[in-house]
Order: structure tokens, then C-alpha cells, then sequence
């Protein structure tokens, strides 16, 4: 779509909106001013301001004008009048009219946009749930109005979509019940969790990375200003946790959880041939800091403490097969001993310090912007995100590109040498690659994978002298470190592999009741009261879990996966 094929309808409640015209004016310097029985058509939009209206009389012109529209139209609604408060404002339910309306089929080719000064973000929230597109402060900026036409986009992809699914359902019957119900629903859940897929404005650079993030990103919850230096003895205590099998990051708070994360790659960043992955301290807790941001920390499950759970997993691992010393060489926090067996020679061989690092950054990254829904409920309510996946690893692809929209904003800006290290485009596949495998959709075909691995290491067939060989051996090793790591929690310490369980039983019981308000079917293990926790998690192990670790046990020699039996036992 083009800008010139949209027009504008502006709708003011007061004689002062000349201001926002002037900036139309600059913008579409082409475009002449006319009311709405002189339409123009030159220039890229049709700019059509209305004189101050009463809404009792001219409600029905205003429906009548929009019901003429043969081509993709944004509304402007300014919500700004000194006689009426904003959550009252006359235009705010003309607003709800126009988007009823449309819903009803009567209004089509209208894409409803809301302007104010209020900078409030629950008023902002409130316009967007009574159905705008799209919300801008004014004073209205030239390059925001620019961008204009990318809703009128939107809303034409949208209709596209509509029709295939009501082509669709005509040949299916009642198949296509789920989306017709979420695309009508207007219940309180489902409105929170539109909240979170709600764009704000394209950026002009990055605009597609920058506009997804904006999709699903929460706002930020902590700034750096906030937080306080580690006292140095809480340090020496954080280093024997980190170097624990029985690492408990649910009793941790933000603030010690950051610092885990800090000192683990402060650690990693001193390997040889990492020197160009040079970057300072303060941008390094500056990157952390927005990857805390960008994870929704009220998901109870798939937050930022799952992501420093799967990330020490991913450490400890690496420091039992010996390829890194562990920053705390003997620790007895959980009754144990830290002490890494022989380097595997397989694992020394393949695993260079630029994978380690690739793999702990995916193991950070892995689940950044995690809505609290798994894929299928992504595909089955049709939302941006999987029409832009192709209901293919839908959250693993966004995690993926959200973790390297701030990879590149808070270090790749600060280190151009490493743009021409000879491995980064190592680097860059291995964490596309690690983030990737923890699509649990696709666990028995990383398994099988691993396995077949496993059958060649045992029949010393791999050809590590081969590059494309050791490419792919070295990508599978790095994909069954993540994946272990990823699903860590049910072979950690019984106390808080219970603790872990009932979180993520209760981020699907939420899962649940979303689909619940929308009329969706909902499997056993999202329904609250169905499963019990003890059932869950024993079948998860066997399902799972198991055949995951003992299929690794056999590529990755050491002590690191001593808590294997027990699972075993308890099953």
C-alpha cells in the first residue's frame, strides 16, 4: 500500500485544533483543507477537518460521511477540549460508536486513530481497547504523521486475513468458531492480553524489529538509576550459588539476579579470542537491564528468572564438561562439590570460546518478550506475530529477533570490531540456532538429532576434520546443552523443582482461563483442578525429560547431570 491510496478524516471538538492541521499541512504540503462536502483529492491523503460539532446532531452526518469511503481511511479522533474531561470526552464515544459499527459490517475502510495530550498510559490503554488502531500525542510530530498510512496497512493485511479465514470456515463449518470469538471477545482477560500486542508507531530506523518488539515488550519495571551496588561479601555468596546444582533464582530478587547474569558473562568475556567483544561495564548492565525489561516479570512462569535459571544451568554445564573453570571452584551450598571431570575432547575440540558465549546468550535470551501462551494459542488466535512466522516456532523466531534488537543496540554499537570477527557469523547462528530448539513443539526431532549424534560418537564415525561435519556436531551440542538447561528445573533439588512446577502449572491454568473466556477448548493441563501437580510433573519427566537426558548423557561426560538418577527414581 502507497500513502496517496488512504485519506484522512479529522474529527475536532473545539476550534483549536489548527496546530495539528499545520503539521498535516507540512507533512502533505500538496493537501488543501476542506470540510466534509468539499473533498479534495490532491496530494498523498484527503485531509477532511470538521467544524466544531454537537455529536446529538451530527453523529449521524459523521456515520454517513464514513459510510461513503471506498478506500482505506484513517479517523482522527481529537480527544482535547477544555470543556470536558478526557475520560469523557464526546469524541472518545463516537469512538466506540464508529468501532461498533464497523464490527457490525455497516462501516468498512475505516481505521479509527485516536490524538490527545493526555499522556496517561491508562487512558492510552483505554482508547486502544475501545478499538483504535493506534494512539499519538500531540502536539503531533511531522515524523509520527509520516507513519500514518502503516495503520491503514494493517488494517488492509487484516481484512485480507478476515476474508481467507471466512473462505475458510465456509469450506470447514464451525472450524474457524475459536477466531470469530477472539476477534469479538471483550473480556477483561483477553483485553490484558491484547494490551501486549498493541503497536504503538513504526521507527524509522529498524522500524520492523523496533515495531514487533513494541508489540509484545512490557514497559520497563526497573531503570539503572535504581539500582544500588553488591556489597562484596554478597558477591563471594552469589558465586557459590551460581556454582550450585541446587541455584534457587525464585528466591532471589532483581537486583542479585541482575548481578548473577553480570558476573557470569563478566567471566565469559575474559576467554582468549573474545578481545573485540569489548564492551564496559556499565553498557554490559545496561544490555542486562533491558533484557530484565523486555521479559513480562508478572508471567509466573516464562520470566526473567526462568531466563538466569536456564542461563546458570547453561554455566554449570559448561563447567562440569570442563570447558569453563568455574568462578567459585569449590562450593557446598546443596552438599556438593564442584569439580568438573576431564575436558571431553569432543567438547574441547568444538566448543570455542565464541560458541560458549553464543550459547549463554541464547540462554538469557531464549525467552525474552514471552507473551505467557504457548504457539498454539499464538496460531489458533490467529496474532501478528504467527501471520508473520507462518505459525512456524512462533515465540522461539520473536525471542530470536527481539534478543538481537538489543544485542545490537547495547553492544554491537559499542564494538565494531566485532561485526568483522572472523566467527561472528558463528556466533550469530548458534544463538538463532540454541533459541530455536527450545520450541517444545519440536522436542522429539532435536532428540532424534542428539541421538543420532550420540550413535556416531559411539561408533567414532564423525569426521571432525570435515568443517561442515564439525559445524553441525558443534550446533548439536550446543542445541542439548540449551535444551537440558531449558527443562532444568525438574532435575534441580526436589524443593525447588516443586516450586518450578507449580509456577508453570499456574501460567497454564492462566492460558486456560483465557481460552475459557473466549469459548476455546482448553487441553487437561491448562484447566485448573484437572491434573494434579504430582501427575503433571511426573509426566512431563517421562515424556520429556528423561529420554532428553540420558540421550546427552552420552555426549556430554561428567558430573553435571549426577541429579538424572533421581529423576529417574521418582518416576
Amino acid at each position: 500500500m502507497e500513502p496517496e491510496q488512504c485519506s484522512v478524516i479529522y474529527i475536532a471538538n473545539t476550534s483549536e485544533y489548527h496546530e495539528s492541521l499545520d503539521v498535516l499541512r507540512s507533512v502533505f504540503k500538496d493537501g488543501k483543507i476542506a470540510n466534509l462536502k468539499r473533498p479534495l483529492i490532491h496530494g498523498f491523503f484527503h485531509i477532511h477537518p470538521l467544524q466544531p460539532v454537537s455529536l446529538a446532531s451530527n453523529n449521524p452526518r459523521i456515520v454517513s460521511t464514513l459510510q461513503s469511503r471506498n478506500t482505506p481511511t484513517l479517523v482522527l479522533f481529537d480527544i482535547d477540549n477544555h470543556n470536558h474531561n478526557h475520560t469523557t470526552h464526546p469524541n472518545l464515544e463516537l469512538l466506540r460508536t464508529v468501532v461498533e459499527i464497523s464490527r457490525e459490517g455497516r462501516l468498512r475502510n475505516i481505521v479509527p486513530i485516536v490524538c490527545s495530550t493526555s499522556d496517561s498510559p491508562e487512558f492510552m490503554v483505554k482508547c486502544l481497547r475501545y478499538g483504535a488502531a493506534d494512539y499519538l500525542l500531540k502536539p503531533l510530530r511531522e515524523d509520527v504523521v509520516k507513519t500514518m498510512f502503516l495503520n491503514a496497512y494493517r488494517y488492509q493485511a487484516g481484512q485480507h486475513q478476515q476474508q481467507q479465514q471466512q473462505q475458510q470456515q465456509a469450506k470447514q463449518g464451525t472450524s474457524g468458531s475459536a477466531l470469530r470469538r477472539a476477534s469479538q471477545a471483550t473480556g477483561e482477560m483477553w483485553a490484558h492480553f491484547q494490551d501486549r500486542i498493541k503497536a504503538v508507531f513504526s521507527k524509522e530506523n529498524n522500524w520492523l524489529s523496533q515495531t514487533v518488539v513494541d508489540y509484545y515488550a512490557p514497559l520497563p519495571s526497573i531503570r539503572r538509576s535504581s539500582m544500588s551496588s553488591v556489597p562484596s561479601d554478597r558477591i563471594r555468596s552469589l558465586r557459590e550459588e551460581i556454582c550450585s546444582w541446587d541455584f534457587r533464582p525464585l528466591e532471589l530478587d532483581d537486583k542479585n539476579l541482575i548481578q548473577c547474569v553480570y558476573m557470569i558473562f563478566e567471566q565469559v568475556l575474559s576467554l582468549p579470542g573474545l578481545e573485540s567483544f569489548c564492551i564496559s561495564g556499565d553498557n554490559m548492565y545496561n544490555f542486562i537491564l533491558d533484557i530484565f525489561n523486555a521479559y513480562h516479570n508478572t508471567n509466573p512462569y516464562h520470566n526473567f528468572r526462568h531466563a538466569v535459571d536456564v542461563l546458570q544451568a547453561t554455566y554449570y554445564m559448561l563447567c562440569m564438561s570442563g570447558s569453563l573453570i568455574p568462578m567459585n571452584k569449590t562450593t557446598k551450598a546443596s552438599g556438593e562439590i564442584l569439580s568438573p571431570s576431564a575436558p571431553s575432547k569432543d567438547i574441547h575440540e568444538l566448543l570455542r570460546p565464541i560458541d560458549i558465549l553464543a550459547l549463554l546468550m541464547a540462554s538469557i535470551g531464549h525467552d525474552i518478550g514471552h507473551p505467557g501462551v504457548n504457539n498454539m494459542f499464538m496460531i489458533n488466535t490467529s496474532t501478528p506475530l504467527a501471520i508473520l512466522y507462518n505459525d512456524r516456532s512462533v515465540l522461539e523466531s520473536f525471542h530470536s529477533m527481539a534478543f538481537f534488537h538489543l544485542f545490537h543496540k547495547n553492544c554491537l554499537n559499542y564494538m565494531k570490531d566485532f561485526r568483522q570477527h572472523p566467527h561472528y557469523g558463528a556466533f550469530r547462528q548458534t544463538v538463532v540456532h540454541c533459541i530455536l530448539a527450545t520450541d517444545m513443539g519440536l522436542h522429539s526431532d532435536y532428540v532424534n538429532k542428539i541421538k543420532e549424534q550420540a550413535q556416531q560418537i559411539r561408533e567414532n564415525t564423525l569426521d571432525l576434520e570435515d568443517p561442515a561435519v564439525c559445524e553441525r556436531h558443534r550446533l548439536t551440542l550446543c542445541t542439548a546443552l540449551i535444551k537440558c538447561a531449558d527443562i532444568s528445573n525438574v532435575a534441580r533439588p526436589f524443593a525447588s523443582a516443586k516450586k518450578w512446577a507449580q509456577t508453570l502449572a499456574e501460567e497454564f491454568f492462566k492460558q486456560g482461563d483465557l481460552e475459557k473466556e473466549l469459548g476455546m477448548p482448553v487441553t487437561a493441563t491448562n484447566e485448573r483442578g484437572k491434573v494434579p501437580l504430582e501427575d503433571f510433573q511426573l509426566t512431563f519427566m517421562r515424556q520429556m525429560a528423561l529420554d532428553l537426558y540420558e540421550s546427552v548423557q552420552t555426549i556430554l561426560p561428567g558430573k553435571y547431570l549426577n541429579p538424572l538418577p533421581k529423576v529417574q527414581f521418582c518416576t
